[in-house]
């Protein structure tokens, strides 16, 4: 741990470094939490993510089989997180239009 010597500090330059201090720690988690939403936390399971997408079961099965939604294994519970599942949404719809465009 750094030790510093207020000793040779003014209170001026003691106030300055303090609010430079607490300025660069309030930016730095203002920049953690700005890109995390209420939604990154809902974990939904099969039955419940299938219904959001309106997809049948099998093929919400067959999406997590081939890798292109990721779920989380808890125990012996398979739960998707909302976030994880836009994300690869966002992912296929941009290869559906990329090969159109080859």
């Amino acid at each position: 741990m750094k030790r510093i010597y207020l000793n040779e500090l003014s209170l001026e330059e003691f106030e300055a470094f303090l609010g430079r201090v607490i300025d660069a720690r309030f930016n730095a988690h203002l920049l953690r939490s700005e890109f995390k939403t209420v939604d990154d936390d809902i974990l939904w399971s099969r039955k419940e993510m299938c219904k959001y997408l309106k997809i049948s079961l099998p093929t919400g099965s067959r999406l997590y089989r081939e890798g292109i939604i990721e779920g989380i294994r808890v125990s012996n519970k398979l739960l998707f997180s909302k976030a994880k599942v836009l994300k690869s949404l966002d992912l296929i719809k941009n290869k559906k239009y990329a090969r159109r465009t080859q």
